[in-house]
């Protein structure tokens, strides 16, 4: 467990005593649907998928392209405004955005600019290769949890969220998306984890917040992986590494039911408009270190500050 003070934490995202008590400086004043609770009161679980998830087989749904091979069985399926990939062999995934579509962003052609576990890692968690920057849940003033399928991983993500003993945690189950052979396997690996997260919100939203009416109405779902897969299958029908990925957040504070960003024809990512998270050829390709400025502007805090040179997708905060 990493534990830091408040005062520190404000300090390091850039946030004086009376900017944290206002907020309005950043622009982002307390939501009307999550009565009482302000930027600085959201807390933030970071679900990471070690070993690279397919983008493919969920959040792109990239059929009708000579250069992308799709799954077979698999099809599109609009819910609200989100498009994603359906199979029967998913029904968590489709239940979790039939469920809560108006409150997730799905942020697609994500660059990690490597093909390296560990440098993926460190990319996505950090917005840098360099091993020496505090991963984005440790920014955050973090609570760092061990990764656990068990039930009451659960319960420990609650007892560390409420009552101020952590604003962030890392949950990171003990299984691999390293799908270098037979990538159906990430079929079932996302019909688990979409399983989990359902209960995780379900948790959330039965436990009393400190602020808000439930947790859910204070925390701030990160779920991501390190790397995405390669749009054609190789000669083991597996997928090996690709350095564009895609990336899930839930919760208040987020303008839901969009995706931001996107993939081309050849599966790489495209430029994006930050103000507005649509893509524009004039725009800035997404990256991991932008979704760490919006997670800190999200936070309350000052992005410029916190992460200089890392622009947020203001378009995504509500």
């Amino acid at each position: 467990m990493i534990a830091h003070s408040r005062r520190a934490f404000m300090h390091r995202l850039g946030v004086s005593a009376a900017g944290a008590a206002a907020l309005c400086g950043l622009g982002l004043s307390p939501r009307s649907a999550f009565a009482g609770v302000t930027n600085a009161d959201l807390k933030f679980v970071f679900y990471f998928n070690s070993g690279g998830w397919d983008p493919l087989t969920v959040f792109a749904p990239l059929f009708g392209s000579e250069d992308i091979e799709m799954a077979e069985g698999d099809s599109e399926l609009q819910i609200g405004g989100l498009r994603i990939v359906d199979s029967a062999e998913r029904p968590s995934v489709r239940r979790f955005f039939e469920e809560h579509h108006e409150r997730t962003a799905v942020l697609n052609g994500v660059s990690v600019r490597s093909l390296s576990h560990e440098v993926c890692r460190s990319i996505c968690l950090t917005g840098t290769s360099s091993g020496q920057e505090p991963e984005w849940a440790e920014l955050l003033n973090s609570a760092r949890g061990a990764g656990s399928n068990e039930p009451q991983q659960g319960e420990t993500v609650l007892e560390a969220l409420r009552g101020g003993v952590g604003r962030s945690v890392t949950i990171s189950p003990a299984v691999s998306w390293d799908t270098h052979r037979d990538n159906v396997q990430q079929s079932a690996l996302f019909e688990t984890l979409f399983s989990d997260l359902g209960q995780l919100v379900e948790r959330l939203a039965n436990t009393p917040g400190d602020v808000g009416a439930s947790l859910a109405d204070e925390t701030v779902l990160v779920v991501m992986s390190e790397m995405g897969r390669t749009p054609r299958f190789n000669g083991r029908q597996g997928r090996d590494h690709w350095p564009y990925t895609s990336l899930m957040l839930m919760g208040p504070g987020i303008n839901g039911s969009r995706t931001y960003g996107g993939f081309d024809d050849q599966f790489r990512g495209v430029p994006i408009d930050l103000e507005l998270g649509t893509p524009d050829r004039e725009g800035v390709l997404l990256t991991a270190g932008g979704v760490g400025a919006t997670l800190v502007a999200l936070a309350g805090g000052d992005p410029s500050t916190a992460l200089p040179g890392q622009p947020a997708i203001r378009g995504l905060l509500a």
